[in-house]
């Protein structure tokens, strides 16, 4: 008899099988799991069956799978790590905004662990702006992942000098100098 989950309850008499179904195992341990095969009338009973099932071998793991990077620019990076027991190669690709994000030379592969360096023009616009980079590492769990990237606005700082003016009884002209103090285009 059987009292597990994905192993099927069984009776017979002399002679059977018992068919066992075993989830997939997507941690990075391996496993145990036993059934008791039991009769009253045996002599040797009951019988401990064990299943040990292996852990994933390769599993990709990001640091992050989203960065905010200011309308300045500069250079961000993200972790990259095999979480299993086996060598996984894997490699970074710019899905999305091509035109503000690099891949930094020599981060775009590894093997197990590593970091992606990604380099960001400055924004010019003043609306934010996004891209993505794919990680793909082939064979492995989780495999490919996406780390999304957003790049604030630039902004904007109205300024208008000098705020108060008197003007005599008699009128005239005056002026006032408006100006944009931010680093965003008005």
């Amino acid at each position: 008899r059987a009292h597990q989950a994905g192993v099927k309850m069984v009776f017979g008499t002399d002679a059977g099988i018992i068919s066992v179904s075993v989830a997939e195992n997507t941690t990075t341990a391996n496993r145990t799991g036993t059934i008791r095969v039991d009769s009253v009338e045996a002599d040797n009973a009951p019988i401990i069956l064990t299943i040990t099932q292996q852990a994933r071998d390769r599993v990709l793991v990001l640091s992050t799978d989203t960065l905010t990077v200011g309308a300045t620019g500069g250079s961000v990076g993200f972790g990259v790590q095999n979480a299993g027991t086996g060598s996984m190669s894997w490699n970074a690709t710019v899905r999305s905004g091509s035109n503000f994000i690099t891949i930094a030379p020599g981060t775009a592969t590894g093997v197990n662990t590593g970091v992606v360096t990604l380099i960001i023009t400055e924004n010019p616009r003043n609306e934010p702006r996004t891209g993505s980079v794919e990680v793909s590492a082939p064979g492995a769990f989780d495999s490919p992942q996406t780390v999304n990237i957003t790049q604030t606005a630039q902004n904007i700082v109205l300024s208008v000098t000098p705020q108060e003016i008197d003007i005599g009884p008699a009128g005239g002209a005056t002026t006032f100098t408006v100006q944009n103090t931010g680093t965003g285009t008005m």
